[in-house]
């Protein structure tokens, strides 16, 4: 009877997700009602309400927040009503997790995992073209992380063997599809599924599509050229699951051509893009390279330093980004002294050993200046 009451309030003819809100919840509820508002554009045939907490339309809601005496209402609060019990909104609070909500919940799903009962299921669940299903026995309990972490991908268990809708002998087998083909698997290891899901090596173009942003990146490798790729860069990109493969072209970046390396050691460079990005990738990985490139601050000025390289530090302030240069054989870094009382702007800082060896004006700067102070 409370939730035809509350029907009855809202006049809910269709579907309709409402949120309940307070003056007290302050930015959280502003920015939240914008993601609703962006979102709700999107569903036209669904009505989007909010609710004040403290208006009168908010008592026949009350009871579903009240456990005996007391109630708690956390803020924001979103629910969906169709004339069955209201599901509450608890997944990430986010534009695409939101708007994956709002579509399980209109084609009647309220959990996040889909469960195979028969083949008339297949093309409404594939029909957002980025999914994947997994046939075996036993449920994977790692499916769950996945399926809480990539709104933009449908993930299907589909139960296999005797009294099981599909009753077929195969086990952990694993079919995904998203920016890449169609690919089926067998004891699929789900490390590798940005890989899969993803083109092994994703065009510059594709990188604004949501999936991107939903994996969670440990690095970034740029491969700047304007030729197609040689065979084997699929093959090294699974070796790196957690590094982002981008080929781009001279016209999309500033970057030198070549391979850049992004992650928390630094920024590395390579100037060829064939095998010999193979062995220069794993010294990387092993620590036996040094970064050509890093951002340095007075807190990792230290730990940048090198015992056995040449240091050049570039100094900028907020007023311009002042003169860099890469150099071969050298580590090189820039730093932002804006509010530094040690470091001036737009000079040269070199170290050698690790202990301060000379300072230059950067826009005139050359490596002969190092030559002549050695000699003398």
């Amino acid at each position: 009877m409370l939730y035809l009451t509350s029907f009855l309030l809202f006049h809910v003819a269709v579907s309709q997700v409402v949120t309940i809100v307070d003056e007290r919840c302050g930015s959280p509820c502003e920015d939240w009602s914008e993601i609703i508002n962006e979102v709700a554009h999107n569903f036209p045939n669904i009505e989007f309400a909010t609710v004040n907490m403290s208006s009168p339309e908010f008592a026949p809601l009350a009871p579903l927040f009240t456990d005996g005496t007391k109630m708690t209402v956390p803020l924001p609060t979103t629910l969906w009503m169709d004339g069955s019990e209201p599901h509450v909104f608890s997944r990430e609070m986010s534009s695409n997790h939101f708007r994956r909500w709002v579509e399980d919940a209109d084609e009647g799903r309220v959990d996040l995992l889909y469960k195979f009962t028969s083949f008339d299921d297949l093309p409404e669940f594939e029909s957002n073209g980025c999914f994947v299903e997994h046939l075996s026995r036993i449920k994977p309990d790692i499916l769950n992380a996945f399926v809480a972490q990539l709104p933009s991908v449908r993930f299907m268990w589909v139960p296999v063997g005797e009294k099981q809708p599909l009753d077929i002998s195969d086990d952990n087998v694993t079919i995904a599809k998203c920016l890449s083909d169609v690919e089926m698997m067998r004891n699929f290891s789900f490390s590798l599924l940005a890989k899969r899901l993803l083109p092994r090596v994703v065009p510059y173009n594709l990188l604004t599509h949501p999936l991107i942003s939903e994996f969670e990146w440990t690095n970034e490798l740029h491969i700047v050229s304007d030729e197609a790729l040689a065979y084997g860069w699929d093959l090294l990109s699974d070796d790196y699951p957690f590094t982002l493969f981008v080929h781009m072209s001279t016209k999309d970046t500033s970057q030198a051509p070549g391979v850049w390396y992004i992650g928390d050691a630094g920024l590395f460079h390579f100037p060829w893009t064939d095998q010999r990005v193979q062995h220069w990738l794993s010294d990387i990985e092993t620590g036996a390279h040094v970064p050509r490139f890093y951002d340095v601050t007075s807190f990792n000025l230290h730990q940048w330093l090198t015992e056995n390289i040449d240091s050049l530090l570039f100094t900028y302030d907020d007023e311009g980004s002042g003169c860099f240069k890469m150099y071969e054989s050298f580590n090189v870094g820039r730093m932002n002294v804006s509010t530094s009382n040690e470091f001036k702007a737009n000079m040269v800082y070199v170290y050698r050993s690790q202990q301060l060896y000379g300072t230059f004006d950067c826009a005139a700067f050359s490596l002969s200046m190092l030559e002549e102070r050695t000699e003398l």
